[in-house]
């Protein structure tokens, strides 16, 4: 197609057409995902709330929702997604990479903060160690 734009300045009524059509199917997949993810939060929001108390050290089971690496100037960190039994968020974000995607994994980690995202209530936890 870039040929035909190059040689003869512009595309033909099917070329058109099919380009068009591409273009509605990719915003169509951008609006579904979209309504999943916003299905998902709204869900999360629904059944999450804070675990414990701030300071607290306990033991969590948890299943890893998303892994995201970061590199900065002290190195590599990652920020971990999880969710337990219950459907409460946990993010744990730090040098220790606790899983990949979809592992269920325990942990003993000290509960850091209580905070909210999008309207959901997310536990923050530090210093999680195989339990």
């Amino acid at each position: 197609m870039r040929s035909s734009v190059n040689e003869w300045g512009g595309l033909t009524e099917g070329q058109t057409k099919v380009v068009l059509a591409m273009i509605e199917r990719g915003e169509a997949r951008v609006a579904e995902r979209a309504k999943a993810r916003e299905e998902a939060r709204q869900a999360d929001a629904d059944k999450s709330g804070w675990i414990g108390e701030i300071g607290q050290r306990r033991v969590f089971d948890l299943t890893i929702r998303m892994v995201f690496e970061m590199s900065g100037m002290y190195g590599t960190s990652y920020l971990h997604v999880m969710h337990d039994v219950d459907g409460n968020v946990v993010v744990y974000k730090g040098s220790n990479l606790l899983g990949e995607k979809g592992n269920a994994v325990s942990v003993k980690a000290t509960i850091k903060d209580h905070d909210s995202r999008d309207g959901v209530k997310q536990t923050k936890i530090s210093r999680p160690v195989a339990a």
